[in-house]
C-alpha cells in the first residue's frame, strides 16, 4: 500500500467551527470607536445573518 500526503484546509465562514461573532463585533466596535460613532452590541446583533455585500 502506497502512501499518500494529502493536504486539506477547512473554511469556517459562518461560524459552525468558531463562533467568530464576537470577534466581528469587536472588529466593528473597534473601527466605529474610530470613527467616533457610538456602535453597541445590540446594534450588531441586529446586522447578525445579514449580507454585507
Amino acid at each position: 500500500m502506497h502512501k499518500t500526503e494529502k493536504i486539506g484546509f477547512i473554511f469556517d465562514l459562518d461560524g459552525v467551527i468558531v463562533d467568530t461573532a464576537k470577534y466581528h463585533y469587536l472588529a466593528w466596535k473597534k473601527l466605529a470607536d474610530e470613527l467616533e460613532i457610538g456602535f453597541t452590541e445590540e446594534q450588531n446583533e441586529q446586522f447578525k445573518g445579514v449580507s454585507r455585500i
